[in-house]
């Protein structure tokens, strides 16, 4: 069963504010793997993580250079760090996820919940 929050934060981030279009949101369950939180002041300082996450000024920032989301995302991947928890800027109170890498060789590992069998069950399905 979704929690509403989550179930509230997926559609928010999703949509981003605009109006709906055809989607599908799934439940992703993480195994293993390591998560920085942006919500630890220790954890921003000590991989430069900045306040402001949202907007879009890193695409401003990129064009001149990494921009300092991009920068931090590589310290974080040097550490050793699989992704980062972060707060959403959609959903009050509800919070996303970013991982650099998954279901490599060794963790972090995700497993689609999916009761309904909605997605497609081969590879080809995927390919666009």
């Amino acid at each position: 069963m979704y929690l509403a929050a989550e179930l509230s934060t997926a559609w928010s981030e999703y949509n981003q504010g605009f109006v709906q279009h055809p989607g599908l949101v799934i439940r992703l369950h993480m195994g293993g793997g390591a998560l920085a939180d942006a919500r630890e002041a220790q954890t921003r300082a000590r991989f430069s993580i900045p306040d402001d996450l949202g907007g879009d000024h890193w695409r401003r920032d990129a064009e001149t250079g990494a921009a300092p989301t991009q920068v931090a995302a590589q310290r974080m991947i040097e550490a050793g760090v699989d992704g980062l928890r972060y707060p959403s800027r959609m959903s009050i109170g509800g919070m996303c996820v970013v991982l650099w890498r998954w279901n490599e060789l060794g963790d972090p590992q995700l497993r689609i919940e999916d009761p309904e069998n909605r997605l497609p069950r081969d590879a080809a399905s995927w390919s666009s």
